[in-house]
């Protein structure tokens, strides 16, 4: 249940991720925060 629970957080962070990336187009307020995490 361990591995299944921090699957599912990556999961969920990717969607965060996208997310973010998603407003940022729209309102670029922390751009520099997005960027850390680009691949």
């Amino acid at each position: 249940m361990g591995s299944l629970k921090k699957i599912n957080n990556l999961f969920i962070k990717d969607i965060f991720h996208g997310y973010c990336l998603k407003r940022q187009s729209l309102r670029p307020v922390r751009a520099g925060r997005a960027h850390i995490k680009n691949p």
